[in-house]
């Protein structure tokens, strides 16, 4: 064998073994990795985001990012609006008051200043359940008669007559405690019924709470001339536009604060 020949062959053999290292190496590449197999999970193919990137006629679109998410439960009102007490639910026209009528009555004690007395116990249910004496002065002159109520205020409710004395003759200066259907002598006034069905006065009965009572004296330029089973809301009606002065005398009712 001639030099060239040794030459020749070496140079195969040099390049067969080239060529298997470099079938090896890929082979190696491609290989699987030994371990457990990651999960894919399929796509929604009808989601349109996903459409997106499945498509091969446009580029991906970048997921955009997810929206916040909105609570559906309703927000309560602020506590202040709650707890707003609604004066004067019961609306009569007070537009032509005069501003000289003045009503006291010796069984509520008269306020401290900006601070409203205690509705004493012996005008509620849990003692005697008395109508409360009072006495007025100062009505004008062209009064025919008044109307007397006992009017309850809650934060957030309609306001409540629990007493209703209606026309009280011009003559008089007051009522005295403890008025009833069978206590109330002729022409000293119509007991009506009030918000308990009851002709009859009905003192506060609320077992907890703090709760406005207020005594209502309204002077009218004539009668109302309504029977006693007449409603709170008809008195009111009959009365817009006869009111002529006002009065009013207010206490809470609470067992324990």
């Amino acid at each position: 064998m001639n030099q060239k020949t040794i030459w020749f062959v070496t140079a195969v053999v040099a390049l067969l073994i080239v060529v298997g290292a470099v079938m090896v190496a890929k082979q190696r590449a491609i290989a699987p990795v030994a371990g457990p197999l990651p999960v894919v999970v399929a796509p929604d193919s009808q989601s349109p985001q996903v459409n997106s990137f499945l498509s091969t006629d446009k580029p991906p679109v970048a997921m955009p990012a997810p929206a916040a998410i909105v609570s559906k439960t309703p927000v309560p009102p602020p506590l202040a609006a709650a707890q707003t007490v609604v004066l004067d639910e019961i609306r009569v026209d007070l537009s032509r008051l005069v501003g000289t009528l003045k009503m006291s009555s010796p069984d509520i004690p008269a306020a401290n200043g900006s601070e409203l007395p205690r509705f004493p116990l012996d005008l509620t249910c849990y003692r005697k359940n008395s109508s409360p004496a009072v006495s007025w002065q100062g009505a004008p002159s062209e009064t025919e008669a008044y109307v007397l109520v006992l009017e309850r205020r809650a934060p957030g409710e309609k306001a409540l007559w629990s007493w209703i004395v209606l026309d009280v003759p011009v003559s008089a200066t007051g009522l005295p405690r403890k008025i009833g259907a069978d206590t109330l002598a002729p022409g000293q006034g119509i007991l009506a019924q009030n918000i308990y069905g009851n002709i009859a006065y009905t003192g506060p009965c609320e077992p907890k709470g703090l709760y406005l009572y207020v005594l209502r004296l309204f002077a009218l330029d004539q009668p109302l001339g309504l029977p006693a089973t007449t409603t709170a809301e008809e008195i009111v009606a009959a009365m817009q536009g006869h009111v002529l002065d006002a009065a009013e005398i207010r206490a809470h009712h609470y067992l324990q604060k």
